[in-house]
C-alpha cells in the first residue's frame, strides 16, 4: 500500500522508508516482549536453584568447637527419632530409629520411595534432618568438623560424581591429601611423568573393581608426547602392515599413532581396531605401560566420556582408596551387569571387613551375604533381622521376595527418594 501511494506521489518516499524502519523496530520489540515471560520463568527457576543451593550450604559449616573423630576401623552408628522432609513439606523419613554395631554390614531394603537413599544422605551429612539425632563413632554427626566427617564416612551414590579432568585426580580426590594442595597435574588427556609409587595403588583399585580392560582402552585414548614415542616402538612394530606410517603426532591419541587409518577406513570396524591394538601391546609387553597412561585419561564433564558402569566403577575404586570407617553404598551395582555386580559386592565386603557398611539395594538375593537386613516402609524401619529370619517370617521382606520370584525385586533402581526437581 505504501509503495502504491508513493508511486501516485501521494506519500513522500522518505516517509515510507522511515515508516518501514520504525515498523521493523516495532516487530522486533514485540517479538522480545512475547519471549520475555518464558525467559523470565527460566531466570526465576535458576534463581530458585541458587537459593536452594545457598540455603543448603548453611548446613555445611564446622561447629564452633568441632570434635575429633576417634581413629577406629569401624564406626558404630546410632539414629534416634530421625525425620526429614522436602521443601514442599513431604516427609520422607519419619521418626526413624536404627543402631548399627561397629564393623557390621547391613543391607537397607524396601519399596521405592520409602526413604532409603535419604537415610544415607543424612548419614553422609549431605542433608540436614528436621528432627532427631545421628551419632557416628560415639559422637553426634553435627559435632564433627567437615574434614573429619569426610575422613570418617565414605558415600557412593547412584550418580557417580566425577570432575572434568584426569582419571588420576578423580581417584586421588578421595584421599583428601591436603585437600587444597590436591590439584590436577598436567593437561588432562596428555601423558604425564610416570610415578610408580603414586600410581600403583590407583591401578590396583581400578583392577579390583573390574576396570582392567577399560584401563587399556583409556590409555590408548591418551596423547603421548613425541619424546616418549620410543617407549611404544615395540607395539608399532608388532602391528606390521597395519602400523601407522609417518612421524609421531603428539596431537593424536596413542591408538591413532600406532594404527594406520588408510583412505576409506571410515567404515572400519572400530572393535577390530581395538583388538589389533590390544594384541600388539600384549605382544610387545606394553599393557602395564598403557594402563598407567589411563590415569591421564580425560574423563570429560561429569564423566561423559565413560559409560554409566565405568563411572560407577571409578566411584567404587575411589572409596576403596579412601577406606572409610563407615561406608554408605546407594545402589552401587545398578549400572553393572550381574557378574560385575556380584564381584563388586564380594570385593567391598572383603576389603571392608571390620569396617561398618550400610548398603541400599533392590537386589534382595545379594542381601544374603550381609550380617543384617533392615526393611523400611514409609520412612520407618518395619523389619530388622538376618536374611534367613526375614525370609521365613511374614512381612514386607517376604512379600518383596515373593513378588520377585526369590531374586531381584520388581521395583526400579532409580534414586528412590531423591529431592524432586524445583
Amino acid at each position: 500500500m505504501g509503495a502504491l501511494l508513493a508511486l501516485r506521489r501521494e506519500l513522500p518516499v522518505g516517509e515510507l522508508v522511515a515508516f518501514a524502519g520504525l515498523l521493523g523496530g516495532l516487530y522486533a520489540s514485540l517479538d522480545k516482549l512475547v519471549k520475555y515471560p518464558s525467559q523470565l520463568k527460566v531466570a526465576q527457576d535458576r534463581y530458585d536453584e541458587f537459593g536452594a543451593l545457598f540455603d543448603r550450604a548453611r548446613h555445611f559449616v564446622d561447629p564452633p568447637s568441632p570434635a575429633a573423630a576417634p581413629a577406629t576401623e569401624g564406626a558404630a552408628v546410632n539414629i534416634e527419632g530421625l525425620s526429614f522432609e522436602h521443601a514442599e513439606g513431604r516427609r520422607v523419613v519419619d521418626a526413624l530409629g536404627l543402631t548399627v554395631r561397629a564393623g557390621e554390614h547391613v543391607a537397607l531394603v524396601g519399596r521405592s520411595g520409602c526413604g532409603k537413599s535419604t537415610v544415607l544422605g543424612l548419614l553422609a551429612g549431605r542433608l540436614a534432618p528436621k528432627d532427631g539425632e545421628i551419632s557416628v563413632a560415639g559422637l553426634p554427626l553435627g559435632a564433627l568438623a567437615l574434614t573429619e566427617r569426610a575422613r570418617l564416612v565414605g558415600h557412593v551414590s547412584q550418580a557417580a560424581v566425577l570432575f572434568r579432568t584426569t582419571l588420576r585426580f578423580n581417584l586421588e580426590y578421595a584421599t583428601l591429601r591436603g585437600r587444597g594442595a590436591l590439584k590436577p597435574s598436567g593437561e588432562p588427556g596428555v601423558a604425564s611423568a610416570v610415578d610408580d609409587a603414586r600410581d600403583a595403588p590407583l591401578l590396583e583399585a581400578c583392577r579390583d573393581v573390574g576396570l582392567e580392560d577399560d584401563l587399556v582402552e583409556m590409555g590408548l585414548g591418551v596423547r603421548v608426547p613425541t619424546a616418549r614415542a620410543a617407549e611404544f616402538a615395540g607395539a608399532h612394530d608388532a602391528l606390521g602392515d597395519e602400523a601407522k606410517v609417518g612421524p609421531w603426532d603428539p596431537d593424536l591419541p596413542l591408538r591413532d599413532n600406532l594404527l594406520s587409518r588408510r583412505a576409506g577406513d571410515d567404515g572400519v570396524d572400530e572393535a577390530a581396531r581395538r583388538r589389533r591394538a590390544h594384541e600388539a601391546l600384549e605382544s610387545a609387553g606394553l599393557v602395564a605401560a598403557v594402563e598407567r597412561l589411563a590415569l591421564d585419561f580425560d574423563v570429560g564433564e561429569g564423566g561423559s566420556r565413560l559409560s554409566g558402569g565405568q563411572r560407577q566403577k571409578v566411584a567404587l575404586a575411589r572409596v576403596l582408596l579412601k577406606a572409610p570407617s563407615l561406608l554408605l553404598l546407594d545402589e552401587v551395582t545398578a549400572s553393572l551387569d550381574e557378574a560385575s555386580a556380584r564381584r563388586v559386592i564380594a570385593l567391598l565386603r572383603a576389603r571392608h571387613r571390620g569396617r561398618t557398611v550400610l548398603a541400599v539395594t533392590h537386589d534382595l538375593a545379594s542381601t544374603a551375604s550381609f550380617d543384617r537386613v533392615v526393611v523400611m516402609d514409609h520412612g520407618r524401619v518395619v523389619q530388622d533381622g538376618t536374611f534367613e529370619t526375614l525370609s521365613r517370617a511374614p512381612g514386607l521382606f517376604a512379600q518383596l521376595r515373593a513378588a520377585s520370584g526369590g531374586g531381584e525385586t520388581t521395583t526400579d533402581s532409580r534414586s528412590d527418594d531423591a529431592e524432586p526437581a524445583r
